[in-house]
Order: structure tokens, then sequence, then C-alpha cells
């Protein structure tokens, strides 16, 4: 259960984390939702974390 809530956190941080860089990359322009931002980019993390877990790197 601790490495799930761990896996989790990471595609939230990494999510977090991008919506930052575009913001920055956009010139600060905060008119960027979040929530879109979000939901395009946290699946793309998840499966991206399930493949690399089901790739034999058993660290989540």
């Amino acid at each position: 259960m601790k490495k799930i809530l761990i896996a989790i956190s990471q595609c939230v941080l990494a999510t977090v984390v991008f919506y930052i860089m575009i913001v920055i990359l956009s010139g600060f322009d905060f008119s960027i939702s979040f929530i879109s931002i979000f939901f395009d980019v946290f699946p793309i993390v998840v499966v991206i974390k399930v493949l690399n877990f089901l790739a034999g790197s058993k660290k989540i």
C-alpha cells in the first residue's frame, strides 16, 4: 500500500512540475488552467509509470 501511495504522489508531483514548466515557458501566463493540464498530463504519467513497472524495474 505504501508503494502505491508513493507512486501516486510521484505522478501528481510530475504533473505539477509540468504545469510549472508550462507557465514559465508561456511567460508566466497563469490563465492556463491547471485542471486542463492535469487531465491531459496525469494519465500519460500514470501509463509511463505502469509500463516502467511492468518492464521489470520493480522500483515504483
